[in-house]
């Protein structure tokens, strides 16, 4: 029984059982397995095929490997995206100085108004040689924040400026989405303009386009569209083009008797 246990243990493992007495003559120390002389002649060509078959594997992949590897993609992706960026700067740059030139015009052209129309008050006084103290007073203080709005419209488009070129990242963001037309730039233009020039406490209030601000009837109404600015207080609403220039211009004839402007404005 041992000796026929032994004979099967060193039986080549291809062999039949009628050529099981072959004489095994190796044992491949790769896969551990019994061969007589023919069969490991064969083991060893089919490991040889499979070599073989690796090698021209890797002489495939050696032709076509480099060959999908470029570096001309990438240098061109990073050219596309830089010359994207400085497009995208030259524009918001270009869109900031438009919003603030805008700006700077309806404000410009309101301190201005103001201006002529305390100085036509003063000369008209000292012509009629009507003063009193309340008039003094009045004048003074009028002439006191005139003077302090002009000097606060720098800060006011400093800061605006400021805001809107830090945007710029945002912007970047957006730019991989599609884009308005035009309108909706000037659509955008009125969301940052400072109500400033009747604040009397320095308030920097903001506004958002098509919401308007009710003011007190002291300080004033302003709302804006695409085209317009609308300001109104008191007795008296001026409508300005989005260039700074004046479109029209309305007045109450009699306050005590309709209430004043601001107050009439619906919601």
């Amino acid at each position: 029984m041992v000796e026929r246990n032994s004979d099967q243990l060193f039986s080549c493992k291809f062999c039949s059982e009628e050529t099981k007495q072959n004489v095994c003559i190796a044992n491949c120390i790769g896969c551990k397995n019994l061969f007589c002389f023919v069969h490991l002649i064969q083991h060893r060509q089919e490991l040889t095929n499979e070599f073989d078959q690796l090698i021209k594997q890797y002489t495939d992949m050696t032709e076509k490997l480099f060959n999908q590897l470029k570096i001309n993609q990438h240098l061109e992706y990073i050219d596309k995206w830089e010359y994207e960026i400085i497009e995208l700067i030259h524009q918001h740059t270009k869109d900031v100085k438009e919003k603030i030139l805008c700006i700077f015009n309806v404000c410009q052209s309101e301190l201005k108004r103001r201006h002529k129309n305390l100085g036509k008050e003063l000369n008209e006084k000292r012509d009629l040689n009507a003063l009193a103290e309340s008039d003094l007073k009045e004048l003074s203080q009028q002439m006191e924040q005139l003077d302090k709005d002009v000097q606060n419209i720098n800060k006011v488009l400093n800061q605006i400026s400021i805001n809107e070129l830090n945007q710029i990242v945002n912007k970047y963001n957006e730019s991989a989405k599609p884009t308005g037309k035009r309108f909706h730039f000037y659509k955008n233009i009125f969301m940052n303009i400072v109500f400033f020039f009747y604040c009397h406490e320095e308030k920097l209030i903001k506004w958002n386009y098509l919401r308007e601000i009710r003011l007190d009837s002291t300080y004033g109404h302003m709302a804006a569209n695409n085209q317009q600015i609308f300001l109104g207080w008191k007795n008296r609403i001026v409508i300005y083009n989005i260039d700074g220039t004046q479109c029209d211009e309305t007045r109450l004839e009699s306050v005590e008797k309709y209430g004043e402007l601001c107050d009439l404005i619906l919601y």
